[in-house]
């Protein structure tokens, strides 16, 4: 006859084997991200893993087993600050804590002390102005004499956005701070310039198609205009062809012209590099030849030349 201490001997083996083996497998089949570290802006500083898994510096990734958390830390060289985080599930300036579930990028951002972001722009550009000494309320800032919106204010970091026109060319930044009554404004001479819409390239699509896409820089955030223009003379073209209608009692055919600028139908800008698309409409087809083209904001206006075959 078995022994039930035997019997429960045997079993409790079993089990402990089944376990043994189970983790076994999973150690062996665990999924491992990759997890990469980046740095950009224009001043410098490291980030470093809680245990030192990543020092970037030189080593600026990792691989770790799915579900493992990492504390990444950034450290500002002297002269420069910590501006944030952006990527994976990473905001703010303090430490980034990540949980890996998939491979996933995470870039940090350094500036120099006394440095903005961008040193050019237009209507609803966005200005980062890295420094000390701003104090913890919130003050002015202007450009060219002319407010600037501000979006976030820090001690060490103020943003805000352009929203006034200014003719092109270049104006001192003023920052007001409010921490005292009596605080000095502090003067970046000539840092940023105003800048006229650029145009980089226009697609005119093909048939049927109505919409012509151009690309460019510095369009604005705020819609502008835009115009089919004569290559040879420069003289603005009717975007839409002449409309008619009957003149009860009469019958008498009349004719009228519509406006002169084409209807543009998206207008977008990218705030932070100024990158900027617009499509508009043709009401008419373009038959094979050189167009010019004109793109107006209430800063300036680009003029180009599109083929259409």
């Amino acid at each position: 006859m078995r022994s039930p201490k035997n019997h429960c001997v045997k079993w409790c083996c079993i089990f402990f084997l089944s376990f043994l083996f189970f983790m076994l497998s999973s150690s062996l089949h665990a999924q491992a991200f990759l997890l990469t570290v980046a740095k950009s802006g224009n001043g410098a500083g490291t980030v470093a893993s809680e245990h030192s898994d990543i020092y970037c510096g030189s080593d600026c990734s990792q691989e770790y087993a799915e579900g493992e958390s990492v504390i990444l830390t950034a450290t500002a060289d002297p002269g420069s600050v910590f501006g944030g985080w952006s990527g994976g599930e990473c905001t703010g300036a303090g430490d980034c804590l990540l949980t890996m579930e998939s491979d996933v990028t995470v870039t940090a951002t350094f500036s120099l002390l006394g440095s903005l972001s961008v040193n050019e722009g237009t209507i609803g550009t966005q200005i980062t102005i890295t420094d000390t000494g701003f104090g913890t309320k919130k003050g002015k800032v202007t450009v060219g004499e002319k407010s600037c919106k501000v979006l976030q204010w820090a001690n060490e970091s103020i943003t805000c956005e352009v929203k006034t026109a200014l003719p092109p060319g270049p104006y001192d930044v003023v920052v007001q701070p409010k921490e005292t009554e009596d605080a000095a404004s502090i003067a970046y001479e000539g840092a940023f310039t105003m800048m006229a819409p650029e145009i980089v390239s226009v697609d005119p699509g093909s048939a049927p198609t109505q919409k012509i896409e151009v690309s460019g820089i510095y369009f604005g955030t705020k819609m502008g205009k835009v115009y089919l223009v004569d290559p040879a003379t420069g003289k603005k073209k009717n975007c839409k062809l002449k409309e008619w209608y009957m003149d009860d009692p009469w019958d008498e055919v009349k004719q009228y012209t519509v406006q002169r600028k084409c209807k543009v139908t998206s207008w977008t800008m990218d705030p932070a590099s100024g990158v900027s698309t617009l499509t508009f409409v043709r009401y008419w087809k373009l038959h094979a030849g050189t167009y010019g083209l004109e793109v107006v904001n209430k800063i300036g206006s680009a003029t180009a030349l599109f083929t259409v075959n």
